[in-house]
């Protein structure tokens, strides 16, 4: 009696790795790959080694039995397992807003969720922010003013499991917060003074009638360090902010 394998199935962008284990006194295994998890299908490759590298399409679920041989002898087949090919992911755009930035891709095949990893140099080290985003978005929040942050993702099936490669790399910066603003009343104006940020590309400046809220944008792609805004009503008492905006917008 020959005993069949166990296997083993992990998918990759355009491949399936499977591996098993040793059959006593097996001189070949046989590798399968069907349709469904009833087919056996078609013979891939008979051979004396215990792993094997299947080029699929991303996207289609394919199935996998391995049988061992002795003397002629095959076993029954393995436990079936099964996996897809996760097409690679593009990651289109990194916007940073506040502390927090926006990250949109487009969908890949065979993915059914995705993890985004973040690093605060290029090429990594990276590590996970989230493994289970869904939809084409994700928002990362909480993040350091003053630190440019570097993404890739991935796209992820539950089955076998499955994985695509690391997306393209982008990044965004978390600007400081202007400092030193100064408002200066004059006849329908106020004059507005700040120190600039490093990074800065331009500056949004946002008024309102009371602390803490700051309902009318009075100007965006402001390039300097100063702004006049007017006109504005005599008598009345006006709360400014200012925000930096670097080149990622």
């Amino acid at each position: 009696y020959v005993a069949p394998p166990s296997l083993t199935a992990t998918g990759k962008t355009s491949q399936i790795d499977l591996s098993w284990g040793i059959s006593a006194n097996a001189t070949s295994y046989t590798l399968k790959r069907g349709t469904s998890a009833t087919s056996q299908g078609t013979t891939l490759v008979t051979q004396s080694g215990l792993a094997h590298t299947d080029s699929v399409a991303n996207g289609t679920r394919y199935y996998y039995h391995v049988f061992a041989t002795r003397s002629g002898t095959n076993s029954g087949p393995s436990t079936v397992r099964s996996a897809i090919g996760v097409a690679v992911p593009t990651l289109n755009s990194a916007t940073a807003s506040g502390t927090q930035i926006k990250l949109v891709w487009s969908n890949a095949a065979g993915a059914t969720a995705y993890t985004v990893k973040r690093a605060t140099a290029p090429g990594g080290p990276y590590t996970n922010v989230t493994t289970s985003a869904t939809g084409t978005t994700y928002t990362n929040t909480g993040l350091t003013p003053g630190t440019r942050y570097y993404y890739v993702i991935k796209g992820t099936n539950s089955i076998g499991p499955s994985a695509s490669d690391d997306s393209n790399e982008l990044s965004a910066q978390i600007m400081s917060a202007p400092t030193n603003l100064t408002a200066v009343a004059g006849t329908a104006k106020v004059t507005l003074n700040w120190t600039g940020v490093a990074g800065a590309t331009s500056y949004t400046l946002k008024r309102g009638t009371a602390s803490g809220t700051y309902a009318t944008t009075v100007a965006t792609g402001i390039t300097g360090t100063s702004y006049v805004n007017t006109p504005l009503s005599n008598g009345t008492t006006y709360y400014y902010v200012v925000i930096a905006v670097d080149a990622s917008g």
